[in-house]
């Protein structure tokens, strides 16, 4: 799997945009006060292990005082052509905008959910910032995406049998890639028999000794 894709997740002035590599994440994480961007192998992205986290804070009150500045010019002048007090219209519109403002936060219209994915190890340029992925409609692209990309990396790198390596390490390692889905059953079977057999040169052939 060596084609780039980007992904780009949006949510209450939250951007993220994935860019998936041939061998690597480049992430970005951006909201209204900042944005961070690095690199990640696919290996060191947790995929095994997620967790969760909602973000209930809002991050509009600026635009929230902006709509009541606007608010209060539109009704002064609606209220001169009425002859309507402007304060008493302005006072109204405040109210209720600000009573449906708390009534979001209290019931969590604003709040964003993610998928937390920790990196090990993260690298020096992420702040200790792991993989966060909205839970939105692109949500379980992406992680599929990371999880296939993940498997891809781990099997080169380790999917090889290494005869080098204790034969009970190479079949523990053999059991673990198939048990996370990195190797086929078939393939599982294949590496065993290759590891049994080099082990069963490797005893010495004692029949001549007696």
């Amino acid at each position: 799997m060596s084609e780039s894709l980007t992904i780009t997740q949006r949510r209450f002035g939250i951007d993220l945009t994935f860019v998936f590599g041939p061998t690597q994440l480049d992430y970005t994480y951006s909201d209204p006060s900042s944005e961070r961007r690095f690199s990640v192998p696919y290996e060191a992205i947790n995929v095994l292990q997620p967790g969760g986290f909602v973000d209930k804070r809002n991050r509009y009150p600026g635009r929230f005082v902006v709509g009541i500045m606007l608010a209060y010019i539109a009704m002064a002048a609606i209220g001169s052509q009425l002859n309507i007090s402007s304060g008493v219209i302005v006072f109204a519109f405040i109210a209720a905008r600000a009573g449906l403002y708390y009534f979001a936060h209290l019931n969590g219209w604003w709040a964003t959910s993610y998928t937390v994915l920790p990196l090990t190890p993260p690298p020096p340029a992420s702040g200790n910032l792991p993989v966060k992925v909205i839970d939105d409609k692109d949500g379980p692209r992406i992680l599929a995406e990371l999880k296939a990309r993940w498997r891809d990396r781990i099997r080169a790198r380790y999917g090889a049998v290494n005869l080098s390596n204790p034969p009970q390490d190479e079949r523990n390692r053999f059991a673990w890639l198939r048990e996370h889905g990195v190797i086929t059953e078939e393939e599982y079977d294949a590496a065993i028999r290759e590891i049994d057999a080099a082990d069963f040169k490797a005893i010495p052939d004692l029949s001549n000794l007696n």
